[in-house]
């Protein structure tokens, strides 16, 4: 993940706050002085980073709510609360050195357990995981499927088997944990738009239950059906006016920091708040599937030219979006 990790400031915070504990037990006067002046560094760390923040952001190299300027200013105050508490004075230093080995231990399992819950899941079940993209080419997609052949990751050009991508969709998940965000981008002429379902152009899922899906995009009459689960479940919006018989259009969903934007041939079209911005719960047992369901009764009746799936937030006004189209 990209920016300052929520987690890691839990658990700096939770660290000093035992070490300010120590400090207080100690020295009182100490401790009491030390707060005194730790205002002035939380004060002056958020000054910090909130200067930073837009500079980050734009450079992409941090989302807004990333940032942990509290946790930081937090632990900077108790490490001069612990400092200026006297916590290192002769006599006292073998006992606290003790001591924090046991605090920081416990302190940390916990915290790591009940705040980063998610972020435990994704180490260890994406180690070495996640697709790389298809070629050397920088901003390449990592799935990309074209007429009856489909390419995942580094690996060739296979034959596209009853429109089934992969079988399961661990590394597409681990690829999507890894970046923060995903976009797919298909060019698609449907025969009618006399059809709902949705029908489906490209779908991780297993089912047409709502408990069944990861994400999808698909045909609803004229209408662009989008599914995306997060961690507060399925979310499903439409765009319409967006398929014309026998038509050839490119629409894209460029799914990053708790949006989904929608584009059609180039142009963007909608922006949806998504309840939730993580996609840990994501099952990974779910294939991964071009013109139809697994169930087999949302079967896109069309054209579909290309679908590529990147990971990563593809910018407005980027040619992949099919931008010059309209």
């Amino acid at each position: 993940m990209s920016g300052f990790d929520p987690l890691v400031g839990h658990v700096v915070v939770f660290f000093f706050v035992s070490v300010a504990a120590f400090g207080l037990a100690i020295r009182p006067l100490g401790a009491v002085r030390g707060f005194l002046v730790s205002g002035v560094s939380v004060l002056a760390l958020s000054a910090i980073s909130e200067a930073l923040q837009p500079i980050l952001t734009a450079t992409r190299q941090a989302q807004p709510r990333d940032f942990g300027a509290n946790s930081l200013g937090i632990a900077a105050a108790f490490v001069l609360s612990a400092l200026l508490a006297g916590v290192f004075r002769k006599g006292a230093r073998r006992e606290f050195v003790t001591a924090m080995i046991c605090v920081v231990g416990l302190l940390g399992s916990a915290t790591t357990i009940v705040v980063g819950g998610d972020r435990i899941n994704e180490v260890f079940t994406c180690w070495g995981k996640g697709l790389e993209p298809i070629s050397a080419v920088a901003g390449a997609p990592i799935i990309h499927v074209e007429g009856e052949s489909a390419r995942v990751g580094g690996g060739e050009a296979l034959p596209l088997g009853d429109g089934i991508v992969a079988d399961d969709s661990a590394e597409l998940r681990c690829s999507v944990l890894r970046s923060g965000g995903y976009s797919v981008v298909a060019t698609v002429a449907p025969d009618s738009t006399d059809v709902g379902g949705p029908m489906r152009i490209f779908t991780s899922s297993s089912s047409t239950d709502f408990r069944r899906q990861n994400t999808h995009l698909g045909q609803d009459f004229d209408q662009l059906s989008i599914r995306i689960s997060t961690e507060d479940g399925l979310q499903w919006e439409s765009v319409p006016g967006v398929f014309v018989a026998g038509r050839l259009v490119t629409v894209a969903m460029v799914v990053s920091g708790g949006q989904v934007n929608v584009f059609v041939d180039g142009d963007w079209r909608a922006v949806f708040d998504l309840a939730g911005d993580s996609f840990v719960d994501w099952d990974e047992s779910f294939p991964i599937l071009i013109g139809d369901e697994f169930t087999r009764d949302r079967t896109f009746e069309g054209l579909i030219e290309t679908v590529s799936v990147f990971d990563r937030a593809i910018l407005e006004g980027d040619p992949l979006l099919g931008a010059g189209q309209s």
